[in-house]
């Protein structure tokens, strides 16, 4: 039966390369009723569902998936992308939160949630998400991201020192491309926050 359902998920994995999306599902359907503890197949099935417009049934796989393992933080993470692609952001945000309660150091879950909150509205919540996913970022093209949307969080709250501190950051990581960090301070420059000019350096600022 092992053999079995191995061979189910290679050929669903050689279809889904063909682009062969209905027989993968197929397989991927057939291994998880053979083996129930493949439940988290079922968010691939979604993902292959959206790929063919199929928006209601991806959504009922993905949900299904996730109530099979609730304490799983992949499966809740990728929850919560089906969630967001089929334009439920609300349920997105609080599945990118649960898969942060199970596993804290999930750092593309803080980013995308930090995103969210950020073009939500939420800047203060979504800081505070940025900052702990800042902490776990495995790299420096990671961190970057980080540094950007805390800059916008902060940027849109009027905290001007720290926005300014957060995007030096950003173009300070030498992995990000020379034309994207000219464009970015350029862009920053232009910002009415900083009509006044530069903020003063961090090491000049008089401490409360």
């Amino acid at each position: 039966m092992e053999q079995q359902t191995d061979e189910l998920i290679a050929t669903g994995e050689l279809m889904e390369l063909m682009e062969n999306y209905s027989a993968a599902i197929q397989c991927y359907r057939a291994a998880v009723e053979q083996a129930p503890e493949l439940s988290s197949y079922g968010l691939t099935i979604a993902g292959l569902l959206l790929r063919q417009g199929e928006t209601s049934a991806a959504l009922a796989e993905a949900r299904a998936a996730g109530l099979a393992a609730p304490d799983d933080p992949d499966d809740q993470y990728h929850l919560a992308r089906v969630l967001l692609e089929v334009g439920l952001r609300a349920e997105a945000i609080e599945a990118y939160r649960r898969t942060l309660e199970i596993e804290p150091d999930h750092v593309d879950a803080a980013r995308f949630l930090g995103e969210l909150l950020l073009h939500s509205g939420a800047f203060e919540q979504a800081i505070d998400v940025l900052r702990r996913g800042l902490q776990h970022a495995p790299d420096a093209p990671t961190a970057a991201k980080f540094h950007w949307l805390l800059g916008c969080a902060f940027a849109h709250l009027g905290l001007r020192d720290d926005a300014w501190d957060a995007w030096e950051a950003f173009w300070a990581i030498e992995d990000a491309p020379l034309y994207l960090q000219l464009a970015a301070r350029q862009a920053v420059e232009k910002h009415p926050l900083f009509a006044g000019g530069r903020p003063t350096p961090p090491a000049a600022r008089k401490q409360p």
